[in-house]
């Protein structure tokens, strides 16, 4: 630890768990107070992150977040890179003989296909976050090109059907944080949850409570 007014943090890592600690160095440089001290255990094949310690947690809109000194139960992104975070596109369309399909989303193609004859879909179109222009050109074997035209609309506030995101924690309440290293107050708990009902649409729940206090409500997030 040095400097003035200087953040530092410690810890180790061993596999799947980061143990850490920071402090905060007072100006006249001879007091230092603990901030947080945390320990996590990730779990990547099923996303879930645990968090022993200090904490501020994450909040839906509807709700603030708090600092809490305890335990938490989350599903955290971040331990799949790769895995899509949001709904991506879907497209359908017929074809009377097997035919190739091009998927463009605002001209430039993203997808090639080849069906059979009858409806089908396509879907996990990827682009970008936002209203796009998708265009879909069927091709049968004698050249013929049929087109379909669709408005596509993305967000990483809805959810992919199926899948859920949530953070649940219980601890106390910490006070006085950056000046007091280890003041806790009343007990409290906070979660809130989140599901994919489909593409269009995610729904959820969200509660904090203390002694003689209790915020909870549900919400949802649909395109229209």
């Amino acid at each position: 630890l040095s400097g003035n007014g200087q953040t530092v943090t410690a810890g180790a890592t061993p596999p799947a768990t980061d143990p850490a600690s920071s402090a905060l160095a007072a100006p006249s440089g001879r007091r230092f107070v603990r901030l947080l001290t945390t320990a996590q255990r990730d779990e990547p094949d099923t996303l879930r992150r645990w968090t022993l310690g200090d904490f501020f947690t994450s909040a839906p809109v509807l709700a603030g977040s708090v600092n809490l000194g305890g335990l938490a139960l989350s599903r955290h992104e971040g331990l799949d890179p790769y895995r899509l975070r949001y709904p991506q596109g879907t497209v359908q369309g017929q074809a009377s003989l097997p035919s190739d399909v091009e998927v463009y989303v605002d001209g430039q193609r993203v997808r090639t296909e080849r069906v059979r004859p009858g409806e089908f879909e396509i879907r996990d179109i990827t682009a970008q976050q936002g209203a796009r222009a998708v265009q879909v050109l069927v091709r049968d074997p004698f050249g013929r090109v049929r087109q379909y035209d669709y408005a596509l609309y993305t967000s990483d506030q809805l959810l992919p059907r199926g899948v859920h995101d949530y953070q649940y924690a219980v601890g106390a309440l910490r006070r006085r944080y950056g000046n007091g290293s280890a003041d806790y107050g009343s007990p409290a708990l906070t979660g809130w949850h989140r599901w994919g009902a489909r593409e269009t649409l995610t729904l959820g729940l969200h509660a904090q409570g203390r002694a003689g206090l209790l915020n909870a409500g549900p919400q949802f997030t649909a395109t229209l």
